[in-house]
Order: structure tokens, then sequence, then C-alpha cells
């Protein structure tokens, strides 16, 4: 899903087992609070969704990822800096024009915040213009990289679409970033109705493509119903156990701001809430 402001227990059909420790960090994608509305780009809510979303944050999660552009986003991470007390990982659109003077700038200007990582261009997996995209990326990372060498680089792939593409390998090694990132929907975008049918091998390939980088989860959702829970509970054995960090979609629903389905896909307040703290539950 594109645009949008967004371990290891082992598990068998039968029964679940939880290993002593997990690899992974545990996150939430997307700053969205109850009730929310758009409007120019960023969530409008009353004080109180406010606080729930906070409180929410505060218990259920290590990290928050904030999509935005370069204009908005810095002031999105200063907002969950702050509010929260987590760091963020950073999704910012894919620049479009060789002239880098305004990205960067944005850029080196919100570094000062608490980041872990920053993708720069979301779902870009299937552009026609990769070769001449991965220098302009190649040159913003370059920048992050020197103004703040902890702040992990990367490029967000949409797994589901990534994986039918016999090339998707070659693709992900044209940036010279960090890490590989990925946005995951097996209900929405593979057509599965039910988490048991979600084979052991979805996620097969997400290794490959990344070749020798790190590789994250930017997003990961399953629409509200019986199937959210189970689908949380299966992602500790469907999940490659290199990932470096892992963020669910969403705390709240976006309702009518996202395309159906990816605007139910909340877990706050709902059963698959206690599935996610069950995972948060098992220490690094």
């Amino acid at each position: 899903m594109r645009r949008l402001i967004l371990f290891a227990a082992l598990l068998s059909l039968g029964a679940v087992c939880q290993p002593a420790t997990r690899s992974a960090r545990l996150g939430i994608s997307g700053v969205w609070p109850p009730g929310a509305v758009l409007v120019d780009g960023a969530p409008q809510a009353g004080p109180q969704a406010w606080v729930s979303y906070w409180t929410f944050i505060g218990g259920a999660s290590e990290y928050v990822v904030v999509h935005g552009t370069p204009g908005n986003v810095g002031a999105a991470i200063a907002q969950v800096n702050a509010a929260s007390g987590k760091p963020a990982i950073v999704v910012t659109d894919a620049p479009e024009s060789d002239d880098l003077t305004g990205y960067k700038a944005a850029v080196v200007a919100a570094l000062s915040g608490n980041i872990l990582a920053w993708c720069v261009g979301n779902e870009i997996e299937s552009r026609t213009d990769l070769p001449a995209l991965s220098l302009r990326i190649d040159q913003l990372a370059a920048a992050i990289k020197a103004t703040k060498p902890s702040v992990q680089t990367c490029v967000v792939f949409q797994y589901e679409r990534a994986r039918g593409l016999p090339d998707a390998a070659t693709r992900a090694a044209l940036f010279r970033v960090d890490a590989i990132a990925f946005t995951s929907y097996p209900s929405a975008l593979s057509g599965y109705t039910t988490a048991a049918a979600v084979p052991s091998s979805h996620y097969a390939s997400m290794l490959p493509i990344a070749g020798p980088k790190a590789v994250l989860v930017t997003e990961v959702g399953w629409p509200t119903g019986p199937d959210q829970s189970a689908f949380i509970a299966r992602l500790p054995a469907l999940l490659p156990s290199k990932l470096t960090s892992v963020a669910w979609f969403s705390a709240y629903d976006y309702g009518s701001a996202a395309p159906v389905p990816f605007g139910s896909m909340g877990i706050a307040g709902r059963p698959a809430e206690a599935e996610w703290r069950k995972l948060l539950a098992v220490p690094r």
C-alpha cells in the first residue's frame, strides 16, 4: 500500500511454543489515532483520541513507522519522539527530480530526531526507471549516512508484488543502501482468506531478494476479523528469523482514508492486540 501516513514464537497448527528471545524490534506502522480524518496530508483528531493513540504506542510498540514527504516528515518524527518517547523508522517518497537540494536539506534537518532507519522510496519495485531512480536515492542515502551514520538506509519493496518479479533481486541490488524493507499483506494482495491458508513458504523469497543487505518490514497487516489474531500468531514462524524490525499496520483503523481493505487493519482494543502483545513480551 502506497503513501499512507504507515519474534519469535514457533507455531504449529496445533500449538504455540515461544522461544526465550527474539531478534526483531516490533513496532506500529502509521501515526493514526482512532476516528482521525486526513487534512492536508496529516491526521486530525481530538485530544482524547491522541491520548488513546500514544497510550497504545507506549505499551504495544518499540518504535513507530512514520510515512511522509520530505517537507512534512520532520514534524511527524518530532511528534513521535516527544509524545511516545519511541524512535521512528521513516519512509519518504521517492525523489522524482535530479535536483535534490531541497530533499537533502529537509532530510538533514529531520535527522536531529531519534531515528532507527530511513527508507527513501516506498513500494518502488515495479518502477520502470529504477536505474535512474537508484542514482538519486543513493545520493540521499549517502547524505543520511554522512550526517548520522547510525541511521540505517533503505528502500521499500511491496513483497507480494516483488516475489513475482523474476529480476527482483537484480532490482534490489541497484541500490547502495543498508537494507531492503518490505510491506506485506498476504490476505489483501495474495488472496488468502484464512491465516492457516498462508503457506509456510510465503516469505521464502524475502532474503534472496535482499541479497547481502539487511531486511526489515515497514508494514504487515491482515484485515480485522478472527483470522487477524491467527495471522499475528503465525508471524514468527512465517517471517525469516534474520529481520531487524517488523511493524504492524496499523494501531487503529484508517477507515475511508485508506483503500479497502487497508482501512480496517487496526488491532487496538481487539483480540489481535493480545496476540501482538504476546510477541512483544518475548525479550530481545
